[in-house]
């Protein structure tokens, strides 16, 4: 999501007509950069609101914005009294910044853990990681993977924040869903084994089930067919220059999280995915070339096949060509198309 994306949502949250998951994926993005200069004031521009005549303001805003403060007993407004009402305006408008930005429940309708009590796992490209949350779930974690979490869960959710790849698998409790922020998808889950593939900058995401059932939504605003629930052996694919938003597909169980033990599965792939994956578990770093050889598509399968073997198999494959330069793999050839 980008600032006006961003700002769009904050208009329809202001309004009231933002959606649970529209309010959700602005709530991700405020806490994503906290730490930029003047994003609230970017979001909710205080100063239009506290100059715009009585009448610019919408209809209701104040006693929308006051109800959450007061318990329900927002105080009436009068119309002849300007000072009153501009103090009120102020008053409001630097509420809703104030609870957007704390993740206040009543306004976005969502629980969050506050920023300053989450840690912070992150292991490097190449190599693989496990933890075990104060609720028992285990997760682990692909290599060049971040993982934000809470030293332990209160109210009535677990949320936990991933940029990255790992497999999971859910201690059950019905009674606090397990939730997975990540760049692409938000996903929901009471407690089941599923692998999650969604890093920022990443063109292809994606979330395959092993056990159980979740609930899949695409956190960018306004995608088409955002929400799907899958059960074991389904996974959706979500590509943000797709319009038709997130795919339901099907897929063998021995593939999920396959990469835990170094098995790569490849249907009709684009290099730029496999490359990726060499990145994430080899530690491999690459230099392009031609781009034009990213778009060449591979489909193959790689059973704990050493780095130098997969990549040997793609240049037999295909007229890419992948020479290995000091502590970088330079990848040419001509495009497949």
């Amino acid at each position: 999501m980008n600032l006006q994306q961003a700002k769009h949502l904050a208009h329809k949250v202001l309004a009231n007509e933002a959606n649970p998951e529209e309010k959700a994926a602005l709530q991700q993005y405020i806490q994503d950069n906290a730490l930029l200069p003047g994003l609230e004031e970017q979001l909710f521009p205080l100063q239009e609101l506290m100059s715009a005549p009585d009448s610019a303001l919408p209809a209701g805003m104040e006693e929308r914005i006051l109800t959450p403060l007061t318990g329900g007993n927002a105080p009436a407004i009068p119309a002849r009294r300007p000072v009153l009402r501009q103090l009120l305006r102020i008053s409001a408008a630097a509420a809703v910044v104030l609870i957007v930005c704390l993740g206040a429940y009543r306004l976005l309708h969502t629980d969050r853990t506050p920023e300053t009590t989450l840690q912070t796992l992150v292991t490097p490209n190449g190599s693989q990681g496990n933890i075990t949350l104060a609720d028992g779930t285990q997760i682990r974690l692909n290599g060049g993977t971040t993982l934000r979490y809470p030293s332990s869960f209160t109210g009535k959710t677990r949320e936990i924040y991933l940029d990255g790849e790992a497999f999971f698998e859910v201690s059950e409790d019905s009674s606090h869903p397990f939730i997975i922020h990540a760049p692409a998808f938000t996903t929901t889950v009471l407690g089941t084994s599923f692998n999650i593939k969604s890093a920022a900058g990443q063109q292809l995401s994606e979330v395959a089930v092993a056990t159980g059932k979740v609930r899949v939504a695409a956190t960018v605003a306004g995608t088409a067919d955002s929400v799907a629930y899958l059960t074991p052996g389904e996974v959706v694919y979500y590509h943000p220059n797709d319009p038709a938003g997130i795919h339901k597909g099907s897929i063998a169980f021995n593939m999920i999280g396959a990469w835990k033990d170094r098995r790569f599965h490849y249907d009709q792939t684009p290099l730029h995915s496999i490359l990726h994956d060499m990145e994430s578990a080899y530690g491999l770093h690459f230099r392009v070339v031609n781009p034009a050889v990213l778009s060449c598509t591979f489909s193959a399968t790689f059973n704990n096949m050493t780095a130098t073997e997969i990549l040997q198999t793609l240049a037999l494959m295909s007229q890419v060509k992948f020479q290995i330069k000091d502590s970088l793999t330079e990848v040419s050839g001509q495009s497949c198309n």
